[in-house]
């Protein structure tokens, strides 16, 4: 794998972790603040759900490829 492409893996994986952690904060304060307490079930599904979305994609064996290769190398990011 290239480091130009093990860069945009990277990019990409990191966006989509991202992405769920905001969702599963934004689900977190919806649930402490305003949820009924008959929905709570629900949303810790939910909640669960998405958090192995998440673990699954940080062990992604491409993403942890794309890591190694980029690993220790000077990529000129800001």
């Amino acid at each position: 794998m290239t480091e130009s492409q093990a860069l945009g893996i990277v990019r990409e994986k990191d966006r989509e972790i991202v992405m769920i952690e905001h969702i599963l904060s934004t689900l977190s304060w919806d649930m402490e603040t305003v949820l009924p307490e008959k929905a709570l079930g629900e949303r810790a599904e939910q909640m669960a759900y998405l958090s192995a979305l998440s673990h699954r994609a940080l062990t992604d064996p491409l993403f942890t490829e794309a890591l190694g290769t980029l690993e220790g190398k000077s990529l000129g990011l800001s």
